[in-house]
């Protein structure tokens, strides 16, 4: 997000540069100033005092105001229309909206520009690869001032280890998904029910942090304090950051201690969210241990909307298909990694096959290993018998032409790599 941009705009110092003639103009002012004095302008804010001041033509005050502030906005109206889409799209924490916040990064860097730069390269291609995500298609459209031709799919997709609360159980390991349970027991992952109140509370906060590294953060925006509360858990450690403060914590009394005098400075309903809150943090610090990425486990996230998990155990494949506007929701087990592709390729027309072919080779031994070991040996004749072919042409060429140094040379690179490939 462009903060330079907004904060050129002086929108506080626009919203006392003039008087209300109104009662209700007042009022509406009024309401806007309280907020900019104890809060960060966000772009969401002013589109929404554009939107709201539109209402008060009777008002020559806020008219003059609005003007000014129109002013501004259209003077930079590609470079605001793309800051405040990044804004929209890094506030929505959404579960499903982890590949539009891929593409923030990118529009942030066009940002820097000044705004005639950033009309440029965006009809010179800069946003071509983010056109799966709505906000910047539409801004794209505008200034192409053409239609935006949308792919049926796009290869845009991303691969994620999910996080979560592990339970032990005669032998079977429950575990849990975006929301569904599984359990890995003798060799076989499926669906489960797993009734154990710890490991179903945990799991249920889960997704409310974000895991950096082996810690887990939380982001506290909510309400009128204005300041962003930063929550950190690593194993032996809760950091409590909001501003310029910072606070460690070792212990969840210690921690809960400190939050329950902070939240005398909050009121209302504020406050009690922020002790809910709190309350959620002590809860997983406490659980720590058993929480860990899945190593065998993906969560495929796709640029057009498709969520699913690939769960992999020793005797067969779990895919589980959570959101997909074409083939609903399934969970099914497969025995082999193969067949689970197929059907992964049927519902977001992605071939994975690349990413699994360890495990694709595996089930080949297992299906019938004589087979794979014969396979792989011919594969290895063959392979061999090529390179030994390359290097008599290459000697043949290289006698043709032993007196041309270009040519020699780009022999003794394709040599090189020969040599790389036979090793």
């Amino acid at each position: 997000m462009n903060l330079k941009l907004i904060s050129n705009l002086n929108f506080g110092e626009k919203l006392n540069s003039q008087e209300a003639v109104t009662e209700s103009g007042k009022n509406f002012l009024k309401n806007y100033k309280a907020y900019v004095f104890g809060n960060d302008v966000s772009y969401s804010l002013v589109n929404g005092f554009i939107r709201e001041a539109n209402k008060f033509t009777f008002d020559t005050g806020i008219m003059s105001i609005l003007e000014s502030v129109l002013t501004y906005v259209n003077e930079n109206r590609i470079s605001w229309k793309l800051s405040s889409a990044c804004e929209s799209i890094n506030s929505n924490n959404a579960q499903y909206n982890y590949i539009a916040k891929m593409g923030v990064g990118q529009v942030e860097k066009l940002l820097e520009m000044k705004e005639n730069e950033v009309v440029q390269y965006i009809k010179a291609g800069a946003l071509k690869n983010l056109q799966y995500i709505p906000e910047f298609r539409s801004i794209c459209k505008e200034v192409y001032r053409t239609n935006v031709v949308e792919e049926t799919y796009a290869p845009n997709y991303s691969l994620t280890n999910p996080v979560t609360y592990l339970h032990i159980d005669e032998g079977n390991t429950y575990f849990s998904i975006l929301g569904k349970t599984f359990k890995f027991a003798n060799d076989v992952v499926e669906e489960a029910v797993c009734d154990d109140m710890k490991f179903n509370r945990i799991n249920s906060l889960l997704p409310n942090f974000k895991k950096v590294e082996e810690n887990l953060e939380y982001t506290y925006n909510h309400g009128i304090y204005g300041k962003a509360m930063h929550f950190t858990i690593s194993e032996n450690l809760i950091t409590f950051e909001t501003g310029n403060f910072k606070q460690t914590f070792e212990s969840v009394a210690g921690f809960k201690e400190y939050a329950d005098v902070f939240a005398r400075t909050l009121i209302g309903n504020e406050k009690t969210i922020f002790l809910n809150t709190v309350n959620s943090i002590g809860e997983v610090y406490e659980a720590m241990e058993n929480i860990c990425e899945i190593d065998t486990a993906k969560v495929l996230e796709t640029s057009t909307g498709d969520v699913l998990s690939i769960i992999e155990a020793k005797d067969n494949v779990n895919v589980t298909v959570y959101k997909s506007a074409q083939c609903g929701t399934s969970s099914t087990n497969f025995e082999y990694m193969n067949e689970a592709l197929a059907n992964i390729k049927k519902v977001t027309n992605l071939n994975l096959s690349s990413i699994y072919e360890n495990r694709i080779n595996e089930d080949a031994k297992r299906v019938d290993p004589n087979s794979y070991e014969s396979i792989k040996e011919q594969l290895e004749v063959s392979k061999k018998a090529k390179i030994a072919s390359r290097r008599e042409k290459i000697a043949m060429l290289a006698e043709e032409y032993k007196n041309d140094p270009v040519k020699i040379a780009m022999l003794n690179g394709i040599a090189k790599e020969l040599s790389l490939l036979e090793d």
